[in-house]
C-alpha cells in the first residue's frame, strides 16, 4: 500500500502482469526447440511462506499452461530453481525434475524459464550447465535450453505494448 501511494504521488503507474498476455506467450513459444516433445517449464523457487500469500505460482501453472497449448506439446513439467538451502520452498526442484525425466527414458528435453525476462550469469550457469549436467549423468542425450527474452524483438514489442497501455489508462 505505502509503495502505490508513494508511485501515485509521483504520478507513476504499474503495469499489470503479463504472465498470461498472448505476446508474451508466442515471444516465450518462440525460443522453444521446434521438435520439442518434453517440456520443462522452470521458474524461480520462493519459499512456501511467500507462496500462500501470492498469485505466483497460479500465475506459473498459467504461463505453463498457455505455452504448453501454443507449443502443442503435453509432455511439460513444471520445476522450480534458485531455492536457498534454509527453509521450505516450491518443489520439485530442476534438477529433481530432470533426473527423473532421464531415468524414465526421456533422452530430450527443452528447458525454458519463463520467470526470467532477462538472462542473468547465476540463471545461466545454472541451467546450461548445473542442469544439463545432472540430465547427461542420469542418461540423458539432448538437452535444449531455451534463451532469455531479452534480445528479441518481440519482447521489445511485448513490453512496447506493454507500456502503451499503461499510458492510455
Amino acid at each position: 500500500k505505502v509503495i502505490s501511494q508513494i508511485l501515485k504521488a509521483d504520478n507513476y503507474k504499474i503495469a499489470t502482469p503479463y504472465f498470461d498476455n498472448p505476446m508474451f506467450i508466442s515471444a516465450l513459444a518462440e525460443t522453444v526447440e521446434k521438435e520439442t516433445k518434453t517440456l520443462v517449464v522452470s521458474f524461480h523457487s520462493i519459499p512456501l511462506s511467500h507462496a500462500e500469500k501470492s498469485p505466483y505460482v497460479q500465475q506459473c501453472r498459467t504461463t505453463t499452461k498457455l505455452l504448453a497449448l501454443k507449443l502443442g506439446i503435453t509432455d511439460v513439467h513444471i520445476a522450480w530453481q534458485s531455492a536457498m538451502p534454509k527453509g521450505k520452498w516450491l518443489k520439485p526442484s530442476a534438477i529433481e525434475v530432470v533426473e527423473k525425466l532421464a531415468k524414465e527414458g526421456k533422452h530430450t528435453i527443452s528447458v525454458i524459464a519463463p520467470s526470467f525476462a532477462c538472462d542473468c550469469s547465476e540463471t545461466t550457469f545454472e541451467l546450461a550447465h548445473e542442469l544439463k549436467e545432472k540430465f547427461y549423468q542420469c542418461g540423458g542425450k539432448t538437452f535444449n535450453l531455451a534463451q532469455c527474452l531479452n534480445s528479441l524483438p518481440t519482447h521489445a514489442q511485448l513490453f512496447s505494448t506493454i507500456f502503451k497501455s499503461i499510458e492510455t489508462s
